[in-house]
Order: C-alpha cells, then structure tokens, then sequence
C-alpha cells in the first residue's frame, strides 16, 4: 500500500499532551531529494508543537519515529502522511498528493 510522501513544511498535528494545532515539519529534511519543489521528509526529521495548557506555550522540537520500511531517502526511512507517528503519537495531516510511497 502507497501512502502521500511528506515533505518539509507539511504539517502534521499530535495527540495530547499537545495542542492538536497543526505545525509544520521543520528544515532541513533531505536536502538532496525534492519532492514537489520541497524537500522529503524522513523519519529522525522534527516536528514542532505547543503543549496544551497549564503548560507554557512554547514550542517542542521532537522527532518522527517510524516511516517505511521499504522506501530509504539519504538512509532514512521515508514519512508518510496518515501513517507513520512522531514521538508524541501525532500523524502527518497534509503532504504530496502526487508522489506516493510505499513501505
């Protein structure tokens, strides 16, 4: 099955403690390889959210933490949207809807 392929700038949202607000996947993802004018997004690549309160609202960087398992960009495996989670359970929400990975 082939999944949306994310791409730096894609936003994704997280599960609580966070803010479900979408934030953006952050630079500089895999530089050398463009997808849509952007750069892919691996997994190990950040994501920035907003603790939801009491907690002040400053912004935490934190990883992707799977991706496919079949598709490798500059030895990192491939993130998908809808599919593969960053470190707080959140799933990527907007990605290339032309460029499809498996894995």
């Amino acid at each position: 099955m082939s999944f949306p392929q994310a791409r730096m700038t894609d936003l994704h949202t997280c599960l609580p403690p966070m803010l479900p607000a979408p934030t953006p996947i952050l630079p500089p993802c895999a530089l050398t390889v463009m997808v849509n004018m952007l750069p892919a997004a691996r997994m190990g690549d950040m994501a920035v959210g907003a603790p939801a309160p009491p907690a002040p609202p400053a912004p935490v960087p934190h990883p992707f933490v799977k991706g496919s398992m079949t598709v490798m960009i500059m030895s990192q495996p491939a993130l998908r949207m809808g599919v593969d989670p960053c470190s707080f359970g959140g799933m990527v929400v907007f990605a290339s809807l032309n460029v499809m990975t498996g894995g």
